[in-house]
């Protein structure tokens, strides 16, 4: 699974520089915003190589080769999630440097928002994956675009006034959140191979 995710590292590396330039600065600007807009864009990034892998016959050429369907396929979900990780590390450490420097305080609600906000990008994920596998990337747009407004309006609607009592509130739903996520992604993994199967044979 590592030669995997190092092929679509070159390939996302190659392909969008200046994209991937922009979405580091982006995670380190502060603010709610910035990071949620962030962690649109990277959770995209799995379903970017699979339209890259679509239209190189890449998946034709992997049948040939020692890798199973599901490494296949989880490579894509664990690609989404070193992403969601890395954008919440550099978020995180960008908002606790800035509070420090201006205020000498830490942000609060800050683990409240950067557990929320991959959780509902991982969700997202897990819905859009399946459906890309199952429908191939040219049919897969509008999925796209949907779930690039749904994380926007998340984005949007997040509380940032009121941020503590924000995230007192978060301490009695946010673990059913969680274990969700990790259901609903476990899921989402199963049908994938399972669609990843049936367009392969």
């Amino acid at each position: 699974m590592k030669a995997l995710l190092l092929k679509d590292g070159y390939v996302l590396y190659k392909q969008l520089k200046l994209f991937l330039l922009i979405l580091i600065i982006f995670c380190t600007l502060p603010g709610i915003s910035a990071t949620g807009f962030s962690m649109i864009y990277v959770i995209m990034l799995p379903v970017s190589t699979l339209s890259y892998d679509e239209h190189s016959k890449w998946n034709q050429l992997a049948a040939m080769m020692p890798y199973t369907p599901r490494q296949m396929v989880v490579s894509k979900y664990v690609l989404g999630y070193i992403g969601a990780g890395c954008v919440v590390l550099l978020s995180s450490i960008s908002s606790v440097a800035m509070s420090l420097i201006s205020k000498g305080v830490m942000p609060s609600g800050l683990l409240t928002v950067m557990t929320l906000l991959p959780c509902i990008g991982l969700l997202v994920l897990s819905v859009l994956l399946p459906m890309i596998i199952r429908l191939g990337s040219e049919k897969g747009r509008m999925l796209y675009l949907l779930a690039v407004g749904v994380m926007g309006a998340v984005t949007v609607l997040l509380p940032t006034e009121n941020l503590p009592a924000f995230h007192l509130s978060a301490a009695l739903w946010l673990p059913a959140l969680i274990l969700f996520t990790v259901c609903v992604n476990l899921l989402s993994i199963s049908l994938s191979i399972r669609f990843y199967k049936r367009k392969m044979t």
